[in-house]
């Protein structure tokens, strides 16, 4: 996905906004990206800004215009093996998972899982993550676990920090409710030390700017 510098700008303005929690400024970010973008030509790149909308209507609690969004989306793919549905679908389920619509979030969670697992297999860990924390709402532990060993796994292998983090958080919560205190320790030990090491290597590249 190569870009112009000034929708480069523009898209990364987005996802700052939307991460310094000012989701109607990144959605004004977003239309100047819109309106320059040659659909086209830079198809993923639109499927990424649009999804980051939609996100942003998500965080403003606007849940049926985020599936809206997400849904004209997904029917713009043509082919069903296409890699980016699996990130839609992995999305839609995170939004029903939000309004408590479990079942409706299982079926988008699994079919992203299908895809990924043939498509996608450096972002998978994503959708099992996801997944686990769907089961873990459910109160189905065991079931969690898995997949979140299994996504840990590779996001450990693909350097995937904020998935790193987020499942091992969940993974701790998992064996806190299975009663696996050393479980819990091992998790933590194994992440504080990843952590230490990346901060070792920020440090590091600092004092080499200085």
């Amino acid at each position: 996905m190569k870009l112009r510098n000034r929708d480069l700008a523009s898209y990364n303005n987005a996802l700052c906004c939307r991460c310094i929690s000012e989701p109607a400024v990144s959605i004004d970010y977003i239309q100047k990206c819109l309106s320059v973008l040659d659909k086209e030509k830079d198809f993923e790149y639109y499927v990424y800004i649009k999804s980051i909308e939609a996100n942003c209507y998500r965080d403003m609690k606007e849940y049926d215009k985020a599936l809206e969004i997400f849904r004209g989306l997904v029917e713009e793919i043509n082919d069903n093996n296409n890699p980016l549905l699996g990130f839609l679908y992995t999305n839609i389920g995170e939004i029903y998972m939000e309004k408590n619509d479990f079942e409706k979030s299982m079926e988008y969670l699994n079919e992203a899982e299908k895809i990924r697992r043939k498509e996608d297999k450096n972002l998978l860990s994503h959708t099992l993550i996801e997944k686990a924390n769907l089961y873990i709402k459910m109160g189905l532990y065991k079931e969690a676990r898995s997949l979140l060993e299994e996504g840990i796994e590779i996001s450990y292998r693909n350097k995937d920090m904020e998935y790193i983090v987020k499942g091992s958080y969940l993974l701790a919560e998992v064996y806190k409710k299975l009663g696996n205190k050393q479980a819990i320790i091992e998790t933590y030990k194994r992440l504080a030390n990843i952590l230490q090491k990346k901060i070792k290597n920020i440090l590091h590249f600092y004092f080499l700017m200085l």
